[in-house]
């Protein structure tokens, strides 16, 4: 992640909302790295 390392405190658009249905998770793939985005079913969405 060596090149990387200045963008890893910006925000990134990963995914459109619409995406992410209410109790489920998106796996996406960000400067190389693997997250997991996660909708609680309110308006929280979490990204791990």
């Amino acid at each position: 992640m060596g090149q990387n390392q200045g963008l890893l405190n910006d925000w990134h658009i990963v995914a459109d909302a619409r995406e992410l249905q209410p109790l489920t998770v998106l796996p996406k793939r960000l400067l190389s790295e693997d997250i997991v985005l996660w909708h609680n079913g309110s308006k929280i969405f979490t990204v791990l």
